[in-house]
């Protein structure tokens, strides 16, 4: 990218186009340069001074209440940010960090965007964020492993003073762990979601996804019986991992060897249809399904339909993550749950206060997030525990 130099309009201290004392000397930008009217737009006229003005505050208090609101009561605060807000006036981060050494900017990593539960977390990310005058980069790579990379080799030259990785592919492997110690070697601190990252020292919040499939296991073979089957045995999936485990030590308790594995090439609703309805076609069904996320889920449910069997009749269903969609929908979707506020509340301020330094990231023990099973109509017992359900017989099928 070409390099232009903007100089003063005159030698006399005069303001150039951006309205700066240019006897400050010269200012270098990326990018062509260009003049007012040739797509440049007139700086903003709220500055600190009008928000001082407007507020009562002196200066120093209102830089502080932008660039260090943890310095200021918290009504100073918004009382600042909503005049500036009038004001259209928003602190340059970029010049801030030069000047500080802190961005005040994050950036969020996750599996992919497009799956509800990467959504809702974003979501509560930025939201704690904006509590402590944060901003957000949001990093969704699709489970796609090269752009995974791709991104982690960016993150040292992006801004941002520290970075939340949220996915279940395994953080472990030796390509990305190599990337992770780099940008911690750089002064960048790391939290992750879901998974520790062997020998990195670095602040994790798991979920206690091996109790939860223990939870819904247990639920579904004392209401149904057996056979069960685990849904969304996910190749290189930590949580869906975790979740088989739990699921078969309940199985193998009632005398199934390791109940019935179910793979799938995704994470969707999709991927959740096809492997359901490839195995129903063939058999044996099972009483219950424990799927490893609520996508996984519909997309069985509405296999079952389509193949002539009746969700909560013939066969039960327990989805993972009970996301927002679990109790509309019919029958509504029995799930394990877990709570996205706490899990991104304790990530986010956990990484803002390392970048804060009231917090050290080395040495520091996972945190834990329980999960609770909610049941609903995919898999209340029947009327009639011993009511004859499907499956009637090896490889049958309604």
């Amino acid at each position: 990218m070409p390099i232009s130099i903007r100089r003063s309009s005159s030698a006399e201290g005069r303001p150039d186009v951006r309205g700066r004392d240019v006897s400050r000397g010269i200012r270098m930008t990326s990018g062509p340069s260009r003049e007012i009217g040739q797509g440049m737009t007139k700086p903003d006229t709220g500055t600190m001074a009008k928000i001082a003005e407007a507020t009562g505050f002196s200066i120093s208090t209102v830089s502080r209440a932008l660039n260090r609101p943890e310095l200021v009561a918290e009504k100073t605060r918004k009382q600042v940010l909503k005049v500036a807000d009038d004001l259209s006036f928003h602190p340059n981060r970029a010049a801030s960090g030069l000047r500080s050494g802190s961005h005040r900017c994050l950036a969020l990593l996750v599996g992919d965007i497009s799956q509800p539960w990467y959504s809702m977390i974003t979501k509560s990310v930025d939201t704690v964020c904006a509590e402590h005058s944060f901003a957000l980069q949001l990093k969704s790579f699709g489970h796609d492993r090269a752009k995974a990379l791709s991104y982690l080799a960016r993150i040292p030259y992006e801004g941002v003073d520290g970075i939340i990785i949220n996915t279940g592919d395994d953080l472990g492997i030796p390509e990305i762990r190599a990337q992770l110690a780099r940008i911690v070697e750089r002064g960048i601190h790391v939290v992750t979601i879901g998974q520790t990252i062997p020998d990195l020292d670095v602040p994790t919040i798991l979920y206690d996804d091996y109790s939860g499939a223990e939870q819904a296991t247990t639920h579904l073979a004392e209401a149904w019986g057996m056979p069960l089957a685990f849904l969304g045995a996910i190749r290189g999936s930590i949580p869906a991992e975790d979740r088989w485990q739990g699921f078969r030590s309940v199985v193998r308790s009632h005398g199934q060897t390791d109940g019935i594995r179910i793979v799938t090439d995704g994470y969707d609703y999709k991927a959740g249809y096809s492997a359901m309805a490839a195995h129903l076609r063939v058999g044996p069904w099972p009483r219950g399904v424990l799927a490893s996320n609520d996508q996984l889920a519909v997309g069985a449910v509405r296999a079952i339909k389509d193949l002539g069997g009746t969700v909560g009749t013939d066969i039960a269903v327990v989805g993972f993550g009970d996301l927002d969609f679990a109790p509309y929908l019919v029958p509504s979707l029995s799930s394990v749950s877990g709570s996205v506020q706490e899990i991104a509340g304790a990530a986010t301020n956990r990484l803002i206060s390392m970048v804060k330094g009231e917090a050290q990231g080395t040495a520091i023990p996972p945190i834990t997030a329980p999960r609770k099973l909610v049941i609903r109509e995919s898999s209340q017992p029947p009327a009639s525990a011993s009511g004859e359900r499907h499956p009637q017989g090896e490889g049958a099928y309604p």
